[in-house]
């Protein structure tokens, strides 16, 4: 009977230690990156003449200079980059909080508030244009457009077609 009793005894702590109470404590989770890792550097030098048409990076000083009213041209280190007409980027809230200063605004107002920061840019070469700009997709890697679909302002002011 001391036996059987003391068997018990020692099953009953082994199975006690082999709990999940006494077990060693989880592994803690792994550590996520930044929601928006660092844009690497752009793959060629951005010059019409030397980048490919697919998707390219360019990072540098947003500047934006003026051809008339309600006309802006943006550029990142001399080249044109195009975020869509005036009446468009005025009038349309952006995706997301693009300068990271006060929440999100019009397209228009991120811009300005990105005016002589740096950003990084993914582009690609305008192809239908009288003059060499390249088309923004991605501003400090958060989505601006949809890069397979035709340009939300495509329709006009008024839409779908309506000029």
């Amino acid at each position: 009977m001391h036996k059987v009793l003391a068997f018990l005894l020692i099953a009953g702590l082994l199975l006690t230690a082999a709990s999940p109470a006494f077990a060693a404590p989880p592994p803690e989770p792994a550590k996520q990156g930044p929601v928006n890792p660092p844009c690497p550097a752009p793959p060629c030098p951005v010059t019409p003449t030397t980048c490919p048409v697919t998707s390219t990076v360019v990072t540098g000083i947003l500047t934006k200079t003026s051809s008339g009213p309600n006309c802006y041209n943006y550029f990142v280190g001399g080249i044109r980059v195009e975020f869509g007409p005036y009446w468009y980027i005025s009038t349309t809230t952006a995706r997301f909080d693009y300068d990271t200063k006060n929440g999100i605004q019009t397209i228009y107002q991120e811009l300005e508030g990105l005016l002589d920061t740096t950003v990084c840019l993914v582009v690609k070469l305008c192809k239908d244009t009288s003059y060499t700009s390249y088309e923004v997709f991605k501003i400090n890697g958060m989505v601006y457009r949809d890069e397979f679909s035709p340009p939300p302002w495509s329709g006009g002011p008024k839409g779908k077609g309506k000029k």
